[in-house]
């Protein structure tokens, strides 16, 4: 009898090691809106090339409004660099999802494009950024698009 139970008792462990590794969706999901979060403040006190400097992986796809697509995290670094001269981009996600292996997530919410010293005149409007996950756990964002909100009127 002894025999049968080790055996039963073996797929049993199995399964709950395997279960004891996976992390929880929504708590992977809130650490990716506080990466997102921590993103944001980055670009306001650096400035966006930093910012994204810092935070994409090498491979990224930048998605601009009025450019190509820009890909490579020191060509997008670059292309944002000129915002670095007066401009602040700061933005606040409001929502993310993770992928049920916890390898790919996103984030969107609204973003700001301001004048330092004339924060009243704004370009805004909504972004997306996915994120890969990391072996470590870390994220690194991998793809980012916005739009413009029109202008009342249009």
């Amino acid at each position: 009898m002894k025999g049968i139970a080790a055996i039963v008792s073996i797929p049993a462990i199995i399964l709950l090691s395997a279960c004891a590794g996976t992390r929880d969706k929504g708590v992977m999901a809130g650490e990716l809106l506080a990466i997102d979060t921590e993103f944001a403040h980055y670009s306001v006190q650096h400035g966006a090339s930093e910012a994204f400097d810092k935070y994409l992986a090498d491979d990224a796809v930048w998605l601009p409004i009025e450019i190509d697509a820009v890909h490579g995290r020191h060509q997008i670094a670059d292309q944002l660099r000129p915002l670095d001269d007066g401009w602040i981009l700061d933005w606040k996600p409001t929502h993310a999802t993770v992928s049920d292996d916890g390898s790919l997530g996103y984030t969107w919410g609204r973003y700001e494009l301001y004048k330092r010293e004339s924060a009243g005149e704004k370009v805004v409007g909504k972004y997306l950024t996915v994120w890969r996950g990391g072996p470590d756990g870390g994220w690194r964002a991998i793809a980012d698009i916005g739009n413009r909100k029109p202008v009342a009127g249009d």
